[in-house]
């Protein structure tokens, strides 16, 4: 939840019915605090959502590496790397700024 006001109840006093106050921005009609709030939420989802990205690009490296480990002379090394790739497929959430967050979310 996003706090209208930092000092409770008093902010409900200065909005009028239709929506309108001196505190409010007359640009996007909110609430300063609210309006920074929003802001600060939309950033954190966006630096999730990038984070997500990454690890996702993370995980397809981990497949070519573990595929093309097979290969090479430490054939064995592939044995460890499929292993934490599949968890990492696994467990990994996928999280978008519209949907949330969808499927696994914890081990």
């Amino acid at each position: 939840m996003i706090p209208l006001s930092s000092q409770g109840g008093s902010a409900l006093d200065d909005i009028s019915i239709s929506g309108t106050s001196d505190a409010a921005s007359s640009s996007t009609g909110l609430l300063p605090d609210v309006h920074e709030a929003l802001t600060k939420e939309v950033r954190l989802f966006t630096r999730r959502e990038r984070l997500l990205f990454h690890f996702k690009s993370l995980q397809y490296v981990l497949f070519m590496g573990s595929v093309l480990s097979f290969f090479s002379t430490h054939w064995y090394s592939a044995v460890w790397s499929v292993a934490i790739w599949a968890f990492a497929v696994k467990f990994s959430p996928s999280f978008t700024r519209y949907s949330g967050f969808i499927g696994k979310q914890s081990v």
